[in-house]
């Protein structure tokens, strides 16, 4: 499997090549499928559907990532083949027919068990983020206040799938990194609310603000600590370090 067109989901996240994900697939179903079917009718049926399930797994894959209008049903059908009814284990979401996957299915509620999970971390940690709004919740907030989220809510699967994507980066949501730092410092000098450069950004209001007042206090004190003296020239700011994501 040679092919290398990128299957590119919604959200920023690791690129996975069609070919990757194709060859993940066909190891997949071969499994579920192809391998118990060879046992009982012989091993002649299982090498030829194989080979055949190789020719056109490529195509099926690349249908994920080519803008058309069947993608979310194709996800679901695929998801569906391999696990049925069973649940999805959490790993299988950081693999790459994962991140092909994930993008393009209907968003739904978890549990947040089942998201903490998905994420390694605790469940306590999944409702904070709910409570803070780090994490999107899915439907009502069940004895909670209209609008507003519960520690008791279901999570919603586009945002733990999302946060898996970015995962796979490095980059994990809810953390300032320059990047995002410069871009919320720039609209706030626009005058942009810090609620909205926190839903933009995908992180929290209080890190937004936190995150920008740290910057401008480094800043001020800088600027008195490189003020000339009678004894010293004034003090050349440093070159800027530029960071490289390999």
């Amino acid at each position: 499997m040679e092919c290398s067109a990128s299957v590119v989901g919604p959200w920023p996240g690791r690129v996975v090549t069609v070919g990757e994900a194709a060859e993940q697939l066909v190891r997949e179903a071969m499994a579920v499928s192809v391998r118990p079917w060879g046992v009982i009718l012989g091993e002649s049926f299982g090498s030829s559907f194989g080979r055949v399930l190789e020719d056109g797994v490529e195509a099926v894959v690349a249908g994920l990532g080519d803008g058309g209008e069947g993608r979310e049903a194709l996800a679901v059908a695929l998801v569906g083949v391999l696990f049925g009814r069973g649940d999805v284990p959490p790993e299988w979401w950081g693999t790459p027919l994962g991140l092909a996957v994930g993008p393009h299915l209907p968003d739904a509620g978890l549990t947040q068990a089942e998201a903490a999970a998905i994420l390694g971390v605790r469940r306590g940690t999944v409702g904070t983020r709910v409570c803070r709004g780090n994490l999107a919740q899915f439907g009502p907030s069940p004895g909670g206040r209209a609008g507003r989220p519960s520690a008791m809510g279901q999570v919603s699967r586009k945002a733990v799938l999302r946060e898996v994507a970015a995962r796979s980066t490095g980059r994990v949501p809810g953390v300032m990194t320059e990047e995002r730092l410069a871009a919320a410092r720039a609209a706030r000098k626009k005058g942009v609310p810090y609620s909205m450069i926190a839903k933009d950004l995908g992180v929290g209001r209080s890190t937004v603000h936190r995150a920008v007042a740290a910057a401008e206090e480094r800043e001020r004190s800088e600027g008195i600590s490189g003020l000339p003296t009678d004894s010293a020239k004034p003090v050349a700011e440093p070159c800027p370090t530029r960071r490289l994501d390999l």
